[in-house]
């Protein structure tokens, strides 16, 4: 990783944003506790806002369970399912929804179809150990190649060069209602939304809820590669920190504490 004068890189942000999986955690598992103290402590400076394709359920276990009770979370923001989907805590800390972005039944049941000729097409069969491979998660549908639950080593070696899930959007894309659109989304997955439901979109709404610019925000991901599904944060000309892992983002995360804001 090559490393960015983070001090100059966050002055005046209100906002720290974040990816989740390869950004904050390794794919869908636990928030380790160095992260979650890092974080529980810039909660006291910045909103955090952490946006990602994962659905609302896997973010309150493996991410939101893990904070301590304190009134410090009315500053934590959670964006599941692309952000088409935002949770907040009120005054009493209670976890609430909203904002949601629901599809009609027919765009999910259009969208299923596609996945399921794609499924049938590409030879994708479902480990019963590693979850459903099509997911409705209400705003989205996902086709998760490898399944829900499928452990994160094999994810990597899935697809490391895009190439498979590349050809698994260009398939899907053209089968969609007209409303629909099948965009990249983690390591083995394909993401159908309406046209236009991505990260950027999210980030958006949230900031037009908070009165907030682009300019407010420090973006950390994984993939802002084109093609890669935080890029659109970046095409905002939202200022983006790209790492390579979690410990890269622990290693900015640390520094940012030790600078007086």
């Amino acid at each position: 990783m090559k490393m960015i004068n983070i001090q100059s890189s966050v002055k005046s942000k209100k906002v720290l944003a974040f990816d989740a999986d390869g950004t904050l955690v390794i794919s869908k598992t636990t928030m380790d506790s160095e992260m979650v103290q890092v974080l529980d402590k810039l909660l006291d400076k910045f909103l955090i806002v952490i946006i990602s394709g994962t659905n609302a359920e896997v973010f309150k276990k493996n991410i939101v369970d893990q904070f301590p009770k304190s009134d410090s979370l009315k500053n934590l923001i959670i964006c599941p399912v692309v952000g088409t989907q935002r949770f907040e805590f009120d005054d009493k800390l209670n976890w609430n929804r909203v904002f949601f972005e629901e599809l009609t039944g027919m765009e999910k049941e259009e969208s299923i179809k596609a996945v399921k000729i794609a499924v049938e097409k590409f030879n994708l069969k479902t480990n019963a150990e590693w979850g459903n491979i099509i997911e409705d998660r209400g705003s989205q549908i996902t086709l998760s190649t490898l399944g829900q639950k499928a452990p994160a080593d094999e994810k990597q070696l899935w697809d490391p060069d895009l190439k498979k899930r590349k050809e698994l959007r260009n398939f899907i894309d053209p089968l969609l209602p007209e409303t629909m659109e099948a965009k990249i989304g983690g390591l083995t997955s394909i993401d159908i939304t309406r046209v236009g439901m991505d990260k950027a979109y999210g980030m958006s709404m949230f900031l037009e809820s908070r009165n907030l610019r682009n300019e407010d925000v420090l973006f950390f991901g994984d993939h802002l590669e084109p093609d890669g599904n935080d890029y659109p944060i970046k095409l905002m000309g939202i200022d983006c920190v790209e790492v390579d892992s979690v410990e890269d983002t622990k290693t900015y995360l640390r520094q940012i504490l030790n600078i007086k804001h």
